[in-house]
């Protein structure tokens, strides 16, 4: 009788669990779509420069918002370019970093393409690439950045053969009154 009741008991708690796990499941599955729902509202202009939904792009495309910088509480720009699926930061023995993109590595990021609103940033000094920006660009100000991965040449020059990175700024429609920020350290 007792080792009836046991199994009953071990029965029991084995349909339960996967009662739950089926719940969870169901659950993951709605978060999956909408996250998907919200993406297909986004709409780029970097991949092609004309606007168009970033799952339309035939680039690899990756939009990173505001909300996603506030939510990892990015420093500079790249805290924010770490969350770019094959996008790397590395840094030579004399401290400079530099983005790598998909593996491959230059000497100062200049083949990375980098545009604010649209422009480039790039000095044509030595050919060298933007890398003032990853400090002194505050992310605060970022409204969303659009990263092109591969080949951008022919639509932005000789620059943008790893990626193109496009930092969109808010404008003052977007700014509510006043904002300050002060950091230490």
């Amino acid at each position: 009788m007792i080792k009836y009741l046991y199994s009953l008991l071990v029965g029991a708690l084995v349909l339960n669990s996967s009662a739950f796990a089926e719940t969870s499941a169901e659950h993951n599955t709605l978060e999956q779509e909408l996250a998907y729902l919200a993406a297909e509202r986004q709409v780029v202009t970097t991949a092609s420069k004309i606007p168009e939904h970033v799952d339309k792009t035939i680039a690899s495309t990756t939009v990173i918002t505001q909300d996603d910088i506030a939510h990892i509480g990015a420093r500079n720009l790249l805290d924010v370019l770490r969350l770019v699926p094959g996008i790397g930061i590395t840094q030579t023995n004399l401290g400079i970093r530099r983005i790598e993109v998909r593996g491959v590595s230059t000497q100062l990021s200049e083949k990375v393409q980098m545009l604010l609103n649209g422009h480039p940033l790039d000095h044509n000094l030595q050919n060298a690439g933007s890398t003032w920006v990853y400090d002194d660009l505050p992310v605060d100000t970022i409204k969303r950045v659009e990263v092109v991965r591969g080949p951008g040449s022919a639509l932005y020059g000789a620059n943008s053969f790893l990626a193109v990175i496009n930092i969109i700024t808010q404008n003052a429609k977007d700014l509510n009154g006043l904002h300050t920020s002060a950091g230490w350290g």
